[in-house]
């Protein structure tokens, strides 16, 4: 990572540090497992959350993640976010499920609730990471069945030594499928994860099957797919919205994969893609509506920063690199995004390479959301709260 990012997200950081006082924030100790998904812990109005992803690329790396959750486990927080691409796109790491249950069992050391999504390295693109034969739906399947257990209605909870319960929209008979879509609750924030991948979303610009001669092979559930993934995201940020508006929250965060924002370099989006664009104006449609804060985060791009990619200054609706005059119908100031450290995220002395972002919650400030880079404070080490 260049000192340039490092030196623009701390400035972005304390920039927004000091419009959201740090303050006296409590630990959750234990959930309830019989508790209904979305409980509030009305009690506990202020908090933090890290947020994590792109983790795990190569054997190295995957003992750099060991750092990274002792690192994350000894830091008060209420549960860590991972959205997406636990491997590297390559044959070295198989999308087999032998694989798939390791990185699981890695995740479950983490001694709070970790919530996770898929990235397109781990389904996406496993027919040119292998094993041969592989079938981008069938991985994605797998990746269902080892991660998120259950069908339809079951309860599900999150991952780590601590459960917590979540709400998975495979609840919803219309989209009983997709298990990976979640939600839950807390304080007066709502938080939602929703399956956009990268790799142009399952885009006709990636084969997704091969066949014993190695020849490419597409059909047409590749489309499908991709279409009945986007309706049932579609819908369930839709929902999350409205019940963040009747509740009167205060905030929302929204964690995806996928950089889908234009504009800024590096990035996934392209203007001539169909494949984010529903996903993309139902966060900023919601945004309008809410009101409060929104926060997405999502990963992808190994770029870590904070910003405010709809607030006027520039349009990201344009081809990455070109910069012009955002409408003020189209400025979206309530809206923060968060991509976070990649693999290739620069080493600290004594700690894990891979690293992370500490999100403070304080409904009580205008800001609602502080973002720093994680690593351990005093507050973590003794109990003691910042002022």
């Amino acid at each position: 990572m260049s000192h340039v990012i490092v030196a623009w997200i701390i400035a972005c950081s304390v920039a927004m540090t000091s419009s959201a006082a740090v303050a006296g924030r409590q630990h959750h100790e234990s959930d309830d497992q019989n508790e209904e998904p979305g409980n509030r812990h009305d009690n506990k109005k202020r908090f933090d959350f890290a947020v994590i992803g792109d983790t795990g690329y190569g054997a190295q790396e995957a003992d750099y993640v060991n750092g990274l959750i002792s690192e994350l486990s000894a830091a008060k927080l209420e549960f860590v976010m991972h959205v997406g691409d636990f491997k590297a796109p390559v044959a070295a790491q198989p999308c087999t499920d032998a694989f798939y249950l390791a990185v699981r069992n890695q995740f479950n050391l983490l001694t709070h609730p970790f919530i996770y999504t898929p990235g397109d390295n781990e389904w996406i693109d496993c027919p040119v990471s292998g094993p041969p034969g592989s079938i981008a739906e069938e991985r994605l399947a797998a990746l269902r069945r080892i991660f998120f257990p259950g069908v339809d209605g079951d309860p599900l909870y999150s991952l780590g030594q601590r459960p917590m319960r979540l709400e998975s929209q495979s609840a919803d008979a219309a989209h009983a499928t997709f298990r990976e879509n979640t939600r839950w609750e807390l304080g007066e924030i709502m938080f939602l994860t929703v399956n956009v991948p990268d790799t142009d979303n399952q885009g006709t610009t990636r084969c997704l099957q091969y066949d014993a001669s190695n020849t490419c092979v597409r059909t047409g559930i590749d489309d499908t797919e991709w279409a009945a993934r986007t309706s049932a995201n579609v819908d369930w940020i839709n929902q999350a919205f409205d019940e963040a508006i009747a509740e009167d929250m205060k905030g929302i965060v929204v964690g995806t994969q996928v950089n889908f924002i234009g504009g800024f370099t590096p990035t996934r989006y392209s203007p001539t893609s169909p494949r984010y664009k529903a996903v993309l104006a139902a966060i900023k449609a919601g945004a309008k509506r809410f009101g409060g804060q929104v926060l997405l985060v999502h990963g992808d791009t190994h770029t870590p920063r904070i910003d405010q990619p709809y607030n006027g200054i520039q349009s990201p609706e344009v081809a990455p690199g070109v910069f012009a005059g955002l409408p003020l119908a189209d400025v979206r100031e309530n809206l923060t995004r968060i991509e976070v450290y990649g693999s290739t995220a620069a080493s600290r002395a004594g700690v894990s390479p891979q690293q992370w972002f500490r999100v403070s919650v304080d409904p009580s400030t205008r800001r609602v959301f502080t973002i720093v880079p994680g690593e351990l404070e005093r507050r973590d080490r003794d109990g003691d709260d910042d002022e």
